[in-house]
């Protein structure tokens, strides 16, 4: 029997923080390009790599000025969701903080 392997043995793990922005009945939204090395063409929100030192909070903060030029406090945003989504393809496993 072949002894069973913990995630991060099979899976790089990535940690990302990505945050849903409301205004009325919409949710903002864009278009990666085809040219990125990960989920080319694909339909994102904003949100990315949670870097060194900082925590998912920070690092939603920081994302969605970078990417969309809106500046959000801490009071602004609450967590919601801790999502992992585990790429086979890629022996990657995302830790996703959902704000």
């Amino acid at each position: 029997m072949t002894p069973i392997k913990r995630l991060h043995e099979v899976a790089q793990p990535i940690f990302v923080s990505e945050v849903y922005i409301f205004h009325k009945d919409k949710v903002l939204m864009f278009k990666r390009s085809e040219t990125k090395k990960k989920f080319p063409g694909f339909w994102s929100i904003p949100g990315g790599h949670i870097d060194e030192g900082e925590d998912p909070l920070t690092s939603a903060i920081r994302e969605v000025k970078e990417e969309t030029g809106i500046t959000i406090t801490p009071e602004d945003i609450k967590l919601k969701v801790v999502a992992m989504h585990h790429h086979l393809d890629r022996e990657e496993m995302y830790m996703a903080f959902d704000f």
